[in-house]
């Protein structure tokens, strides 16, 4: 193969007796993007903005401390308190920029200040997302399936680690097991009033919805879908992820992330924009990036209140 320069268009001899001159294609083609899954769960705090101090703080009240009893008519009522904290959300800036000039504009056959753009808006649903899924992970409850097929068991630390490793995949039963925990001895509420949630990558709803038992409850409840949604199985929706949650955990398993109602409160100081710089030498160079302050807060906190909405599947190494 050969190059012979005719004017300013190379030509290449790409067959015998064929010269062809390379053409750039208008077809841009571009990564795969990730979507964003966990920023959709977040609870938006309305009253928190701009101009109002870098620490905004809020009130997180637990439920009694003793209950209620039977009073005969000469009892005294019976007196309890309650656990009240306080905690702060602190605002930060993401961002990011792709610097371009006048030349490249210029000579470029494609719309590159487009294409800077498109490229900084995906970049900011990774960033933002991976944002909200790490408070999401800061969970105080973990779970982490142990045992066998025959003999399942399960290990639930409540400091924010895996105390185990994983020696089976996730299964019905521990979906069970988690629908039990987050609604009876946990109090988690439901987020929609009626349905706790789960984020999971595909392989860790892939383990659950190959579970012989799941084959066989789906088989006579076809109505358990939920549009735009992977899953409906015992109470959980659930939402594939693939770029936040780690997919290579022992045994086949995956982080899975199931949680209630007020989980992860979100405030938004400066919203999301495609900013460009202005450049004082006649607009040679220019910059365009995307900005946005936010606030994010697991909110509830299990040494403050005894409360927790979040619960994490995890496991320690191999």
């Amino acid at each position: 193969m050969s190059l012979v320069t005719s004017g300013l268009v190379s030509w290449t001899n790409v067959l015998n007796g064929v010269w062809a001159a390379p053409i750039l294609s208008k077809i841009v083609r571009r990564m795969a993007q990730p979507l964003t899954v966990f920023r959709q769960f977040t609870t938006l705090e309305n009253d928190i903005g701009a101009r109002m101090g870098s620490k905004f703080l809020y009130n997180v009240v637990g439920d009694v401390r003793t209950p209620g009893r039977r009073m005969g008519e000469f009892d005294r009522t019976p007196t309890t308190t309650i656990p009240f904290s306080q905690d702060f959300m602190e605002p930060f800036q993401i961002g990011n920029s792709i610097e371009g000039t006048w030349w490249s504009d210029l000579f470029s056959q494609l719309d590159v200040r487009h294409t800077f753009i498109r490229a900084l808006m995906d970049d900011y649903v990774r960033t933002v997302d991976l944002e909200v899924a790490n408070e999401f992970l800061k969970a105080k409850y973990v779970y982490t399936p142990t045992g066998g097929n025959a003999n399942k068991d399960f290990v639930l630390s409540t400091t924010g680690a895996p105390l185990d490793v994983a020696t089976r995949p996730m299964s019905l039963w521990d979906i069970r097991n988690l629908r039990g925990l987050m609604s009876h001895d946990l109090r988690i509420p439901p987020f929609d009033g009626v349905n706790h949630f789960c984020v999971t990558p595909y392989q860790g709803h892939r383990n659950i919805r190959e579970d012989s038992e799941v084959i066989e409850s789906l088989r006579y409840n076809q109505d358990m879908y939920f549009s735009g949604e992977v899953d409906y199985i015992e109470g959980f929706r659930f939402i594939q992820e693939n770029h936040a949650l780690n997919a290579r955990l022992p045994s086949n398993n995956t982080q899975m992330v199931f949680f209630g109602a007020d989980a992860v409160a979100e405030a938004v100081i400066y919203p999301f924009e495609i900013q460009a710089k202005v450049d004082p030498d006649y607009g040679d160079r220019y910059g365009i990036r995307y900005v946005e302050v936010l606030a994010l807060k697991k909110k509830h906190d299990l040494a403050a209140t005894n409360s927790e909405r979040i619960v994490v599947v995890d496991s320690l190494p191999a």
